[in-house]
């Protein structure tokens, strides 16, 4: 299992969160955590850097939905880089009713 980490830049407005680990069934609650902090500090443009993310099932990738939604409806701005092994999901960006793309989720 690869160490576990959120390691955020803040510039301005905006956040970069390194995102690095497994985010699977055994650490999602720990991801779900971070990334609601994150949120939560609100009125920024969020940055999700995922290239560190090694591997990503279903409760990694329902984390990564739920933080859309989270993200949207605290008026986050959202986007994605390095989307690596959740780039399938990022790339349909299913909590973006406007179709979405990759370089628009989170």
């Amino acid at each position: 299992m690869a160490d576990l980490s959120v390691v955020t830049v803040a510039s301005g407005r905006c956040l970069v969160a390194r995102v690095s680990g497994d985010m699977d069934h055994v650490n999602d609650q720990w991801f779900r955590a971070q990334f609601k902090e994150l949120i939560a500090r609100g009125g920024r443009f969020i940055v999700l850097d995922l290239a560190g993310v090694s591997f990503c099932d279903s409760a990694g990738l329902n984390v990564l939905i739920g933080s859309w939604r989270r993200a949207d409806a605290g008026g986050c701005g959202r986007g994605c880089a390095g989307a690596g092994v959740c780039a399938p999901v990022v790339a349909a960006d299913p909590s973006d009713d406007r179709g979405g793309s990759a370089a628009a989720g989170l």
